[in-house]
């Protein structure tokens, strides 16, 4: 604070002489992470403007919150800066009431990563109070899972959210058949980045001995090689690994 900064070259053990190493105050001037007087190095208040992450009295510099001179992450009364929340006294992490600033959730006092009710911001998950990655049950804000109780990167039955696997079909980035997430194994048809055939994972080579090599002979996924050719025989062609 003031007293902090007014007193800042008077503290013990600073040494006060001319020019000095990083770390240690000058006499006016002063290095990196030491205050001076009036004027302040980064990451030092000064009295009236601020530098940059710190705050003022009415305004306040990027990073910080506006009115009752509060931090990010502490709580105040009415309008507050980017990445904080607004009204009822709370910071970001906090519940509070009503109209709320982004990256905040809205309705039922509820902060980031809280649950609530109806409305939702961005990022947030609609329904039956739950916040992102937890199970809820019918519409979801993108990134949440509908349907049966699951979160993102979970399988469910019938609708699902995008990066969301179903049960027989499946979203691009999923793999088909057999409630299998992306990049683990399964038995039939396979979705795009997913291998085929003997229960294998994306770039490993499947069906008997096989290592990866530039030809392709029999069924392989993209990057994988059958079948113990090293390589290119008659009626293979080469592929990028």
């Amino acid at each position: 604070g003031k007293r902090g900064i007014q007193h800042a070259l008077t503290e013990p053990g600073v040494p006060r002489r001319v020019n000095v190493s990083p770390g240690c105050c000058r006499r006016a001037n002063v290095s990196p992470g030491c205050c001076r007087r009036a004027n302040v190095s980064p990451g030092c208040c000064r009295r009236a403007s601020v530098s940059p992450g710190c705050c003022r009295r009415a305004n306040v510099s990027p990073g910080c919150c506006r009115w009752a001179n509060v931090s990010p992450g502490s709580c105040r009364r009415v309008n507050v800066g980017p990445g904080c929340c607004r009204r009822a006294n709370v910071g970001p992490g906090c519940c509070r009431r009503a109209t709320v600033s982004p990256g905040c959730c809205r309705r039922a006092n509820v902060s980031p990563g809280c649950c609530r009710r109806a409305n939702v911001s961005p990022g947030c998950c609609r329904w039956a109070n739950i916040s992102p990655g937890s199970c809820r049950r019918a519409n979801v804000s993108p990134g949440c899972c509908r349907r049966a109780n699951v979160g993102p990167g979970c399988c469910r039955r019938a609708n699902i959210s995008p990066g969301c696997c179903r049960r027989a079909s499946v979203s691009p980035g999923c793999c088909r058949r057999a409630n299998v997430s992306p990049g683990s194994c399964r038995r039939a048809n396979v979705s795009p980045g997913c291998c085929r055939r003997a229960n294998v994972s994306p770039g490993r080579c499947r069906q008997a001995n096989v290592r990866p090599c530039r030809c392709t002979r029999a069924n392989v996924s993209p990057g994988c090689c059958r079948r113990c050719w090293d390589s290119c025989q008659s009626g293979e062609r080469t592929i990028l690994l």
